[in-house]
């Protein structure tokens, strides 16, 4: 989703450090997606208030997170 994202061993590597299977995070991905999204529609909602000229930007990154959702 950003720029420099980790690689699958750099994944693999954060999940081992939680002590999360690869089956365990894949059932949690719908829920974190969830979260992302709440989170991302917040930041809009900031923007629109208090930071207009961002708003393009913010704009863009909720449709990443919502394609990203339905598309899970």
């Amino acid at each position: 989703m950003h720029e420099n994202s980790p690689n699958n061993d750099e994944i693999q590597a954060f999940l081992e450090g939680y002590g999360i299977s690869n089956s365990d995070f894949k059932e949690m991905k719908p829920d974190l997606y969830s979260i992302m999204l709440l989170d991302s529609f917040d930041k809009l909602r900031w923007s629109i208030d208090r930071s207009p000229s961002n708003i393009a930007a913010f704009i863009k990154y909720a449709k990443t997170i919502l394609d990203q959702k339905l598309n899970d």
